[in-house]
Formats: C-alpha cells, structure tokens, sequence
C-alpha cells in the first residue's frame, strides 16, 4: 500500500488510518485482534487510539481500546521492555512490578 510522510517528520504511514474507538465496548478483544491482523495484512500501518476510547467513555471500559492494542502488540511484534527494581522515580504502579510481571 502507497505510504506518505507524516506531516514533516520521516514517519511513513498509510492514507488509511484504523480507527478504534469502538474496540473495547462495541468489538470485543478477539474481534478487534482480527480487525487489526487483517489491516495489517492489507498493508495498513496507521491506527487511531485515545485513553479516553472505547466509545461512549464509562468508568469500566476507559482506556479498554489501548489495552486490546497492547495486547494484540504483545503478540503479533517482538515488543523489549526495560525495568529496573527498586524503581528509580516514583511510579503510579512501580511498587507493583516483581519477578511475576516481567518475563524472558
């Protein structure tokens, strides 16, 4: 697929952008995975995404199309992820990461 530069950086990305909003209330997780595996097979590299998504925001699904991306990343590329113990800066979760949660 014909890709262009994203605004004046070197980024290239696809004239077609997939948005996902609706991941999270409307698209369940597998469908969304689906959704997203079949994008990127067609050539499309340029996805829409929002904290405040799924669409209409509620407490219990703000933030669930950013989840469902993580995960569909997590699977689908080779993703590295540095950590260090004890954290060196306060972080909203840091007191929560140990052996359990980080994985060769």
């Amino acid at each position: 697929m014909k890709t262009l530069s994203l605004g004046k950086s070197d980024l290239q990305v696809t004239p077609i952008c997939l948005g996902t909003m609706t991941f999270g209330e409307q698209v369940n997780e597998a469908d969304a995975h689906a959704i997203m595996d079949r994008a990127l097979e067609r050539g499309v590299n340029f996805w829409d995404t929002a904290e405040i998504y799924a669409v209409p925001t509620k407490a219990e699904t703000y933030g669930a199309t950013e989840t469902i991306i993580g995960h569909w990343l997590a699977k689908t590329l080779p993703i590295g992820k540095k950590s260090s113990w004890p954290p060196r800066w306060p972080a909203p979760r840091a007191a929560c990461l140990g052996c359990g949660q980080v994985k060769a």
